[in-house]
């Protein structure tokens, strides 16, 4: 999808966009899966739960950027 982007005027700036706005809901669409039990048990759910969506695309922005710097 970068490559194709990449050749559009200002694709990538729109991808980045779409990009960070994907992330931000899956983030809070994560904290809201953990619900009750995050209440109850303790805040570490929470804070496990964001870390695997902060590893999971920083793996996919790190692949990206080694590609372009537009997204460092």
């Amino acid at each position: 999808m970068y490559q194709l982007v990449s050749h559009v005027a200002d694709g990538l700036g729109k991808l980045k966009s779409l990009l960070e706005k994907h992330i931000c809901t899956q983030g809070l669409s994560a904290i809201e899966k953990c619900g009750e039990s995050a209440l109850n048990v303790s805040s570490t759910v929470i804070i496990v739960t964001l870390r695997y969506r902060f590893l999971k695309y920083r793996f996919l922005i790190t692949a990206v950027a080694k590609i372009s710097s537009f997204f460092t």
